[in-house]
Parts: C-alpha cells; structure tokens; sequence
C-alpha cells in the first residue's frame, strides 16, 4: 500500500489519539497507530502478537476501530460516488453501477447464542453484504483470529475495510495487485531480531513463542544439524526458529519473513528443508512398541485409568484444513464438514506421545479405509492375543482393535459400563491431537498447494510434539482443547469379527 495515497490521506484520523508505552514512554502519535491498524487489517497476526511488534501495551482494537469510522464518515454517498465507473466497467450490460454478492468471515464463536454462527460448512461466522465494484486487500476479514467481546467490532471492522476500498479508487489505485508494488530496489526489513529481541527473551516468553524452552531449542538443534544444508548468510538457529514460529502460528508468510529479515522465497525454502529434516528423525522419537516390555509398559498406563488391559495405543484420525488442488480431483479432498483437508491417522499412549502417524489421504477418504491401507496395519495383525488398539465405532471390531458397543437402546448394564470405560480410555488419543494442534497452529489451517510436500510438514509437527513431550515432561499439557473431528459410525462395527466379539465380552465382563 502506498504511503501517499493511503497514510497521509488517514494522517489526521487520530489526531489527538493518545495511547500510554510501558514505563511511562511517550504517547504514539496518530500517524503510527494508522500504521498499526493496516497492519492489524493486512494480515492474520493477532492482536497479542501486533502489540509485540510495535511494542504497545494499552491498543484497544474497538475504540481505534469506531473511531476510524466516524472520521470516515461512511454513507451511502460513497456508494454512489463510485456508480459512473462501475457503469464504465460493465458496458456489456447497461444501467448496471454495482455487483452484489455476500461473503462469510470466519471468527471464534462466541459464548453466547454460539448456534446461530455456524453456517453451512460447519464454521463459525458472520455474514455481510458487500456492493463494489473492487475488493480490499485485507487478510483479518479472512478470520478473526482474536476477537473482541464486543461483536461490533466485526461490523466495524468490515466498513472501515470498505472505506478502505474506496479510498484506493480515489487515489487511483483500482488493481489491488499494484499494492504490492515496491519502488525502492532493496527491500527495507528487520535487522537483528534474532540476536538482539530473541537473546532478551525469558524462559517463559521463550516458550510462549517457540514452543519449547531455550535449552530445548539448542539440543533440537544438533540433531537436525547433520540433515540440514549450511547455508552462508543464514544461521542455523534463524531458520530453526523462523520455522518453529512458522508452525506454531497461522501468521503469513509476509508477516514472519519481515521478523527475521529474510524474503518470502527463503523462509519458504527454510520450511521445507527444516520440516524435511525433522521428518528424517521420525524413527528416533515416533515408535510403535515392539517387545513385549514395552507393551506391558504402554498397556498400564491405559489400565490405571478405567481397567481395560492390553492396550498398546488409541487410534483416531483428525482433519487438517488445506486449500485443495484446484485440479478435477479437487472433489476427492472436500470432506464430509464441507472443506478441503488432510487426514492424519495418530495413535498415542496414556501420556499423550504419539506411536505412530499416517498421513496424506484426501478428507473424504474414510477413518476406516485410511487405516486398513496404513503400514500400522501388518504390525497390528502380528500383536499377541493379550494386545489390541481401541479406536471409535467408525473402525472394525478385530482381535486387535477393540471399539465400544453400539448403542441402538437395548445395551445391558455390562455393555454400558464397557462403553464408559472405553471412552474414558479413548480420551487420550483426542487430547493427543489436541495437544499437537494447539502447540503447532499451523495444522489448524495448512495454506499449501503442493500436496507431495504437506505430509512432510504434518509429519515435522508430530515428530516435534514427541520431542517436547520426552524432553520437557507433561508440564506442557495445559488447556488442551478436546479434538471433536472424529467421524460418524458407518455400521463398521456392524461387521462383527467372532475373535474380537468375544474379547471385547470377555473384556466387558472382567470390568
């Protein structure tokens, strides 16, 4: 966006806007929080994350948003201003000054009257009308990422995006696209945030933005050493971190590639070959027990908790939103919430580390066929008789895969109380997953194209949940949100198999 036309145009919005710095700092004058409102609109950081940028404390959103508008004075005479170039545009079809169509934005939803914000592809969000003849150029109206309690803050939001819009014709900008356009030929970016703001941060904060504590950090970064190619101008703990703030953040590339003062093309590249190796090192932190020690060690975790004996591991399979092909196949990824996504197959223990993963199907590929065709299949097959997995009704009942009864209203007091244990059991594998989304929100929306290189990234996330977990404990498991993607019963568990309908009665009968 254009200093010129856009900045200065806003210069005096907030004249007289005071906001106070930590430790009594001088005020920000109205030009700089301009500046951080484009930003806020202009890209999908939250709000946390803006105010650590430019180091404000008291930014109120809300009051910054209806202020901007009152300036702003949006009418309708602005609707009509822009009625002669929209009949310019559209000389196919006369008398025509606008196009009508409305659009969802995604948000959180909120506490109250939740019900009424989910629309027809199961996601929360509100929706508006918009009448232009040219879009805006504004990421947050892709999602809320940080929402206010006050839902008029959407609303306004979403008209000061559209006095926006208005504003680039005015000033002659009618193709977004020229935004984007730099005169300068090198580009200005952020210099020393790694040694200088990084080497700052305390433990906690340390934590808070990479995931893990500092000494952590170091130790991943001797094992991914050796499959990481060097690189000159970039240092090793750079592109460590840029990728671990890549992945546990749904920022876009723009945002983090001006943190660390790199170019887009290379922070990409840093992704991959990071996630490449660390996808290397799969087989030293994701293991599914072998020997029979350590079956029984896997197998009592399970039991302490509801008395189910022999399980070596909870399966369940978990959707990872991603944009789709846009090929003829792009059909085969939509899955049965409406959206185009991955599959992921986990299987975790009692205390959350992950034994195995499989991924790479499209979403509407069932939990079922995704696991009868994963390499898990043939070990599962060979696991002695006192062992099996437990997963949800959407799996086969099998001698080593135990799922609960289904419940058609005649189940006797024995079959409840198996279900009940069962389900308590089976919670883990679903804070497991999310666990791993929470830490890594990257998972929560994959923004890829290339579909050979989006299982390495899944996989690069899981192999990073293990590595935290066996490294720093389970005093990293805090406010896990419960992951409800588990899929309805397709009378898989009508398909009864006699050797595993007399285990689970077996079973039922010793609880």
């Amino acid at each position: 966006m254009q200093q010129c036309n856009i900045v200065v145009y806003l210069a005096p919005v907030l004249a007289g806007y005071q906001t106070v710095r930590p430790s009594g700092r001088p005020a920000i004058p109205g030009l700089n929080l301009n500046m951080i409102f484009l930003w806020y609109i202009g890209s999908l950081e939250p709000v946390c994350r803006i105010e650590e940028r430019f180091y404000v404390t008291e930014f109120s959103v809300i009051q910054f948003c209806r202020r901007l508008c009152k300036i702003l004075n949006i009418s309708n005479g602005h609707m009509n201003n822009s009625g002669n170039k929209c009949i310019q545009r559209y000389v196919f079809i006369p008398n025509v000054i606008g196009a009508l169509d409305s659009t969802h934005i995604q948000l959180k939803h909120p506490k109250e009257h939740s019900h009424t914000y989910i629309n027809r592809v199961v996601d929360d969000s509100i929706q508006r009308q918009w009448k232009a003849d040219s879009v805006t150029n504004t990421s947050q109206l892709q999602s809320f990422t940080n929402p206010p309690g006050d839902r008029n803050i959407f609303r306004d939001v979403f008209y000061v995006c559209k006095t926006l819009t208005f504003v680039l014709l005015r000033c002659g900008v009618e193709d977004t696209s020229l935004m984007l356009t730099c005169s300068n030929p090198a580009p200005v970016r952020v210099e020393g945030y790694v040694p200088d703001v990084v080497s700052m941060y305390s433990d906690v904060e340390f934590q808070s933005h990479f995931r893990m504590h500092r000494s952590t950090f170091e130790e991943l970064c001797k094992i991914v050493a050796p499959d990481m190619a060097r690189e000159r101008s970039i240092s090793l703990e750079t592109r460590m971190l840029a990728t671990l703030w890549m992945l546990g953040n749904m920022e876009c590339y723009r945002s983090v590639a001006d943190r660390f003062g790199i170019s887009k093309g290379t922070l990409h590249l840093t992704v991959m070959s990071s996630s490449k190796a660390l996808c290397q090192q799969k087989s030293n932190f994701i293991n599914f027990p072998t020997t029979r020690r350590e079956m029984d060690q896997v197998a009592e975790g399970f039991s302490a908790r509801c008395g189910i004996p022999g399980i070596v591991g909870a399966v369940d399979g978990t959707h990872v939103p991603v944009p789709g092909p846009r090929s003829q196949h792009r059909a085969s990824f939509i899955n049965r919430k409406g959206y185009p996504s991955i599959q992921l197959q986990v299987v975790c223990d009692s205390k959350l580390r992950l034994l195995d993963t499989y991924t790479g199907w499209p979403g509407s590929v069932h939990d079922a066929r995704v696991f009868r065709n994963c390499p898990l299949l043939d070990v599962c097959q060979q696991l002695p008789a006192p062992y099996h997995l437990i997963g949800d009704s959407a799996y086969p009942l099998s001698r080593y895969m135990l799922v609960p009864y289904r419940d058609n209203g005649h189940l006797d007091a024995q079959q409840k109380k198996f279900n009940k244990a069962h389900s308590s059991t089976r919670v883990d594998v679903e804070r497991a997953i999310g666990l791993l989304k929470s830490k890594f929100r990257r998972l929560k929306n994959l923004d890829m194209l290339l579909a050979e290189q989006i299982p390495e990234v899944i996989t690069a996330c899981c192999v990073l949940h293990n590595f935290i977990l066996d490294r720093e404990g389970e005093d990293v498991v805090e406010n896990v949100e419960y992951d409800s993607a588990s899929v309805e019963e397709e009378g898989c568990s009508d398909s009864l198999n006699a050797a595993g309908e007399e285990k689970r009665r077996n079973i039922a009968n010793l609880l």
